[in-house]
């Protein structure tokens, strides 16, 4: 699944690294 880069950017922050 592709992952929006917002969605991506509040993963990060949440510190989810992974585009899942």
């Amino acid at each position: 699944m592709r992952v929006s880069k917002r969605k991506r950017s509040m993963l990060k922050v949440n510190g989810h690294l992974k585009t899942d």
